[in-house]
């Protein structure tokens, strides 16, 4: 009796992490009349966005993205108005499907000194 011995074609898997996703450290800081800029963590690699606003039920701008797709994050706003707070909120995801909003947060820019 003759055996004959066959291959199956290679195949590549990913298992996903037993943790969900968490965002922690987030802060604005470096924060002038104008501008600020954002740093956060998640505790494994993931794309993330930062929205932002003048009102907390409606954070209706993106902060611009320095770095995202690892687990350290950075973004900055600009053309922002003296004096004002702004609320802000990140929002992130991973490959495997999970899904994670950060509380509400806020920052205020320094008001314009006027001589």
């Amino acid at each position: 009796m003759t055996m004959a011995i066959m291959q199956s074609d290679v195949y590549k898997f990913t298992t996903m992490p037993d943790e969900a996703l968490v965002i922690s450290g987030i802060q604005a800081y470096s924060t002038n009349s104008t501008f600020t800029k954002f740093e956060w963590s998640t505790n494994h690699g993931a794309t993330s966005t930062l929205y932002y606003g003048i009102d907390p039920s409606t954070l209706d701008q993106t902060a611009t993205t320095a770095q995202d797709g690892n687990t350290l994050h950075l973004a900055y706003a600009d053309q922002l108005k003296p004096g004002t707070t702004y609320y802000y909120q990140v929002v992130a995801n991973d490959a495997f499907g999970h899904y994670v909003k950060s509380d509400v947060y806020t920052f205020t820019t320094v008001s314009e000194i006027k001589i």
